[in-house]
């Protein structure tokens, strides 16, 4: 892990592309809004952290490396995860009002809502190409005053 104090706060952890990397991704994150002062983004920090890690691990080379780079900036709360596979998707846009309408809609139906999830909690999300070859960062900012 590192932090930086320059114009903004940035942490980094990596973790290998397991399926537990999703358990320790959210306690990392979670200290990290602690000491940070940032309870408040909490619920929507750590759903988009599960969302995002866990699809981080199944797109990964099994015990490949999956990184997380969690910044505060002055216009929100940047989380970026790094995966295994270079292909950036677009997003299918779902319309998600509330976290209760996706866990009221037909199981058929559920998989693949976790970049609406992630999308309902942020303001922003889209993919960045790394430097990494055969790596993309999947990146999501969070309103520090509005968080849902």
């Amino acid at each position: 892990m590192t932090e930086t104090n320059t114009t903004y706060l940035a942490v980094n952890c990596e973790l290998r592309a397991i399926r537990a990397s999703v358990v320790l991704a959210r306690s990392f994150v979670a200290a990290t809004l602690h000491s940070w002062g940032l309870e408040r983004c909490r619920e929507a920090a750590l759903a988009i952290t599960s969302e995002l890690m866990t699809n981080a691990v199944e797109v990964s080379a099994p015990g490949g490396i999956v990184r997380i780079h969690m910044s505060r900036r002055p216009n929100g709360l940047w989380l970026k995860i790094l995966d295994g596979a270079a292909e950036r998707q677009p997003f299918r846009r779902r319309t998600v009002t509330s976290v209760e309408a996706v866990d009221a809609a037909e199981s058929e139906s559920f998989g693949g809502w976790g970049l609406q999830l992630t999308e309902y909690y942020a303001e922003r999300v889209w993919t960045e190409r790394a430097a990494e070859r055969g790596c993309k960062w999947v990146c999501a900012v969070i309103d520090l005053e509005g968080s849902r």
